[in-house]
């Protein structure tokens, strides 16, 4: 999220042009950063340099089906090749990835590359059977992402909230640093991290993220006692608080906290308490 909003375009992980963890691109005079194999859940090392590996020795792969020809008995699992359709890896070959999945589901027996596969002919996708299956949308593409890599290439998850947000009066983050210290606010934005330093005096201090950038929330004891549940396991919060000003660095001091409802739950995983 740092790299988009300084103007680097993120490009998600893709069978052809990935390696095993993240490498800048130039496109034009545009700056890029291209997501590694790195992550892809489930994919383990030897899994992401064998990719790169045979990708090396014998150029891109063609479609869905020669990626796993000629990864036959190599250290991938079938959780990782399915894991690698539904972040997008394979999209640039221009089949959906909802049409790879109903094939993988319908003839894969989970024997894992490592193992073997099944003869070509029978993994290949029946002509007629998916054109009924309609593709992922940009929010359920946003939702894998985030789900197996921890990360969106795209729209941020709050960007698909962000209507329900500003008519809950959420203000968003560019805009805090703008306003004077002790005014009452409300925020709102996925959790990034959760901390309770030892030397606080049980204060923690919260990190969330929005689509334009940070808030951070200090939460005193008798607060986080209050909506303790609330704040340790829902993923997107909305809190009210104070500005506040201290040495130059601003931050919400939290007097109510809610979890923004009705929305899919993200599966990304903040860094709590490290």
């Amino acid at each position: 999220e740092d790299l988009k909003r300084h103007g680097v375009k993120v490009q998600p992980v893709d069978i052809n042009h990935s390696d095993v963890r993240c490498l800048p691109e130039q496109q034009g005079t545009e700056r890029a950063m291209r997501i590694g194999f790195n992550y892809v859940r489930d994919l383990g090392e030897d899994g992401r340099s064998a990719i790169v590996d045979e990708r090396a020795k014998n150029g891109h792969y063609k479609s869905f089906d020669t990626f796993l020809d000629r990864l036959r008995g190599r250290p991938i699992g079938p959780r990782a090749v399915r894991n690698l359709v539904m972040v997008g890896a394979f999209d640039e070959l221009g089949e959906p990835r909802r049409n790879l999945l109903w094939g993988w589901q319908e003839r894969w027996h989970g024997r894992g590359l490592r193992r073997g596969i099944e003869s070509q002919h029978n993994l290949h996708l029946d002509a007629a059977a998916p054109t009924a299956i309609p593709d992922v949308d940009e929010f359920d593409a946003n939702q894998l992402e985030y789900r197996i890599s921890d990360l969106s290439t795209g729209h941020h998850l709050i960007h698909f909230c962000r209507e329900r947000l500003d008519q809950l009066g959420a203000l968003q983050s560019k805009v805090l640093p703008k306003i004077p210290s002790g005014r009452q606010v409300r925020v709102a934005g996925l959790v990034i991290t959760r901390q309770a330093p030892s030397t606080a005096k049980k204060i923690r201090f919260f990190t969330l993220e929005d689509e334009f950038g940070h808030v951070n929330v200090t939460i005193k004891p008798d607060v986080y006692d209050r909506y303790r549940r609330i704040a340790n396991h829902k993923p997107i919060l909305v809190i009210d608080g104070v500005m506040q000003r201290q040495d130059g660095v601003w931050s919400v001091l939290a007097s109510h906290i809610e979890a923004l409802e009705g929305i899919p739950r993200p599966k990304t995983r903040s860094h709590d308490y490290r």
